[in-house]
């Protein structure tokens, strides 16, 4: 065998040994690479230990010496951590921040160590979100928002300049009273790419002001457009708002606020689920204090959609055959404006079923789901308060209509209403009793003659 053919041999063999064995990086080597991690990598591989940080933030806050220079960049990442039993904050100090910031005045000429201390501000800045914080912390908070803008170009300054600085070099709109709304257009898009990165680079995590703030921006842009742009905008709009819960009853209430201003407002499903699903039956008095943001007249046309979707229900889930009568359906949802509340009773086929939608249902009227004795087990009751009047419709077609005073019911609106005596409602004292069928006391349509009757009656108009 020829030397170059032994040294060919040689050479795979230990090729195979080298590849085949773990490699572990000398140690000096490791504390150099994490050196090189810590001054120029992303910021989150310079946080500090959180047993270390603890330490330096009691003492900081229970002394009143300096804060001696190893100690600053824990207490920079520290400034909003809360401290013993009192929960103490540096940032909620006067006397301590004051210290904080003359030690930062005294770095400012050692580029490391002033770098290492900047990310501590940052990471603060962008976790506490202290634009509606009390005083002094909100003060504080805008403190360090102008320092982390004003000393941006001495981070720059020296070299090697690290990838986290100079990112933020190109996004200085973070320090600004609107900080997302460069991001808004994309996100209304449904690309993220941008912020995403952003986020990634200066470790900015899911739970910051700053992610919120964000989508708020993106909905408070589609609100400023006009109605088409809006419209176009509501899908997404919608899982921007169901994405991020922190700030769902303010994001909804900008988008309902905005949809009742529109010229035309067709009644939106989507909308009316998410509202409900969030804040619970605006027709019930109890659930009215959770649709404050929402404000009056939004609220008015989330209920009046909700009327008109359950009178839909009922004709529709509730109906003896499972059809809807259209025309009964088409000419209630004209009064929905004059429902006061309403309330359904099943009988007892249906209060039964566990299926999806009357499980829905029953979320959705509460303690307004009543159970209907006597008749058949297949009939089902509608019963919608009118001011002074209650109107009852039952599922199955052929069943007439009643109209009663409040006042003087025959039965209560509560637990289980006794139907069987319905032959005998049109006979009580100041009943009223109309039957769905056509061609009848001069009228072509029933719908003609209910119309007239409520209206000559009682004043209850479509």
């Amino acid at each position: 065998m020829t030397a170059i053919a032994q040294l060919k041999l040689a050479m795979e063999g230990f090729g195979d040994f080298a590849l085949g064995t773990p490699f572990d990086p000398p140690t000096e080597l490791k504390r150099f690479a994490q050196e090189l991690a810590e001054r120029f990598g992303a910021p989150e591989s310079d946080k500090p230990r959180i047993g270390r940080m603890e330490a330096v933030l009691e003492n900081v806050l229970s002394t009143t010496v300096p804060v001696p220079m190893g100690d600053l960049r824990h207490a920079c990442y520290g400034l909003a951590h809360q401290i013993g039993p009192r929960r103490q904050q540096i940032i909620a100090s006067r006397e301590a921040f004051a210290r904080i910031l003359a030690a930062l005045n005294e770095i400012s000429n050692e580029p490391g160590r002033h770098r290492r201390c900047y990310l501590g501000l940052l990471h603060t800045y962008f976790e506490l979100d202290g634009r509606e914080a009390p005083e002094p912390i909100r003060k504080h908070w805008l403190s360090i928002r102008e320092y982390l803008q004003g000393h941006l170009r001495a981070v720059l300054s020296a070299d090697p300049v690290p990838e986290w600085a100079q990112h933020l070099s190109q996004h200085v709109n973070l320090f600004w009273d609107s900080p997302c709304n460069r991001y808004a257009k994309d996100i209304l898009d449904g690309e993220y790419a941008e912020f995403d990165d952003l986020r990634a680079r200066l470790g900015i995590s899911g739970t910051s002001w700053l992610v919120q703030e964000a989508a708020i921006s993106a909905i408070r842009q589609a609100c400023e457009g006009n109605d088409s742009a809006f419209v176009r905008h509501i899908p997404q709009l919608q899982k921007i708002i169901q994405g991020y819960p922190g700030i769902q009853g303010l994001a909804l209430a900008e988008v309902l606020k905005r949809y009742v201003r529109m010229k035309d407002r067709p009644e939106n499903p989507a909308l009316l689920n998410l509202s409900v699903s969030l804040w619970n039956n605006p027709l019930f008095r109890r659930n009215l204090p959770n649709w404050d943001l929402a404000g009056p007249d939004a609220t008015s046309m989330v209920a009046s959609w909700l009327k008109s979707t359950l009178i839909e229900d009922f004709f529709e889930l509730l109906s003896s055959d499972g059809t809807a009568d259209r025309r009964r359906v088409r000419f209630w949802q004209r009064y929905t404006h004059c429902i006061d509340d309403m309330y359904f009773a099943l009988g007892r086929r249906d209060a039964r079923r566990m299926d999806a939608d009357i499980s829905r249902l029953r979320r959705m009227m509460g303690d307004n789901f009543l159970r209907l004795e006597g008749g058949t087990g297949s009939n089902n009751g509608f019963f919608m308060v009118m001011g002074e009047r209650v109107v009852v419709e039952f599922g199955e077609p052929g069943n007439a209509v009643y109209v009663f005073r409040r006042d003087t019911l025959p039965f209560r609106l509560a637990g289980t209403v006794d139907g069987t005596g319905r032959q005998d409602w049109r006979d009580l004292d100041g009943a009223h009793h109309l039957r769905h069928a056509d061609n009848v006391h001069g009228y072509g349509r029933w719908e003609e003659y209910f119309a007239n009757y409520l209206d000559r009656k009682f004043g209850i108009r479509p």
